[in-house]
């Protein structure tokens, strides 16, 4: 029972700290949306853990805790790339300006 008390304060942290994040405009509307999205399922997996469980066997998971650790990685290694994408995207935007005020330079 303390371990459902722990992950609710938690989860109700996660929300409180996006709701503020996005207050404070540190994170996208999209971002907010997935965060948000992320926190009500794991309520929700929290609440109705037989419900995960059936899932979880239905996928050929032994544990819920497997499949959730699954997911977790396979979401961080999506958004890995998309930030390894928009960094790339950013370094190549970085390096057209600084030709582009060369150039005016020597103009």
């Amino acid at each position: 029972m303390i371990r459902v008390i722990v992950a609710i304060l938690v989860l109700a942290g996660l929300l409180i700290f996006n709701f503020s994040d996005l207050n404070k405009r540190r994170i996208s509307t999209s971002e907010f949306v997935f965060w948000q999205s992320v926190s009500l399922i794991l309520i929700g997996i929290l609440f109705f853990p037989n419900v995960g469980k059936a899932i979880s066997e239905t996928l050929g998971f032994e544990l819920l805790a497997n499949l959730v650790f699954s997911v977790v990685i396979l979401v961080l290694l999506i958004i890995v790339r998309i930030q390894s994408r928009m960094i790339h995207e950013i370094k190549s935007q970085i390096q057209q300006i600084v030709e582009d005020l060369a150039i005016k330079s020597i103009k």
